[in-house]
């Protein structure tokens, strides 16, 4: 219980400071995926802290919840909380040097920050070839449907309108959000094949790409031609809300390839040193 309020106090927290609400779908990934690790721990959880475990647990725990009153826009903070509050948490269940159960869940945790780390970092380098690449494949495809496109660098321009693919409409955070997905799998549901591992890890960027690339088609073909409510379903698509939908295909197509991975991994023969067991 009191991890599950600890996480409604890090989402409230995010929702209330920032405004990307892909992102506060990427933090509820990571709670629940977090969550998720441990509750095969629930049934036999007995926790055995050490007194300074009990104090360094509860100090977290409670900076955590008197920082987050200071945090108002883009504070750094507000990526390391989940995971300052989860190893709170752990240490009040468990010595520190005992913390190996609850690995998984930090590990996840660790991901939330690693997001935006990551963000900062490589945006500068893939915005303008991503953006061109995007556009190019855009062009590519609205071709493909016999829809004259003109391609001109991020520009895709069709007879009645055109759009351009600026360094938002890219898609990293789509590809942020299906990676973070695809990482969550892997430490809670975890492929026993290092092939099954790496094929999963390396879907998640193309369908991510691929996704964004229909959105932005589906973009140029509501700005092209006329079609009723065009600035709305423009601004949808255009917009955080939009962007989830394609971001809820790109991981449902990830989530079927990894049940498929998994049910082949349990209609696996054991080996022959494991017949007996």
């Amino acid at each position: 219980m009191l991890a599950a309020l600890v996480a409604v106090h890090s989402l409230w927290v995010f929702h209330a400071t920032q405004d990307s609400l892909q992102v506060l779908v990427e933090l509820l990934v990571v709670w629940g995926g977090a969550l998720l690790c441990i509750e095969d721990l629930l049934p036999t959880l007995q926790p055995r802290p050490t007194r300074a475990g009990l104090i360094l647990g509860t100090v977290l725990l409670v900076w955590s919840l008197l920082r987050s009153e200071l945090i108002l826009s883009r504070d750094f903070v507000t990526f390391l909380l989940p995971l300052l509050e989860g190893l709170g948490l752990a240490l009040l269940c468990a010595p520190p040097r005992r913390l190996r159960p609850f690995a998984a869940s930090l590990v996840i945790l660790t991901l939330f920050p690693l997001g935006m780390l990551a963000r900062k970092l490589f945006n500068p380098y893939v915005d303008a070839p991503l953006s061109h690449a995007t556009a190019l494949a855009t062009g590519i495809g609205l071709q493909a449907l016999g829809i004259p496109a003109h391609v001109d660098g991020r520009v895709v321009s069709l007879p009645d309108g055109a759009v351009e693919v600026s360094s938002i409409c890219t898609g990293h955070d789509l590809i942020v959000m299906v990676t973070l997905v695809a990482l969550v799998f892997l430490l809670a549901f975890p492929l026993q094949r290092w092939r099954d591992r790496w094929l999963v890890l390396l879907s998640a960027v193309p369908l991510a790409i691929a996704s964004n690339i229909v959105r932005i088609i589906l973009l140029a073909l509501i700005v092209g031609f006329p079609v009723p409510h065009q600035t709305a379903l423009f601004d949808f698509f255009h917009e955080d809300m939009g962007s989830l939908v394609f971001s809820v295909i790109a991981v449902v197509l990830l989530s079927k390839l990894y049940l498929r991975l998994i049910d082949r991994q349990l209609a696996a023969p054991c080996p022959p040193g494991d017949a007996g067991s």
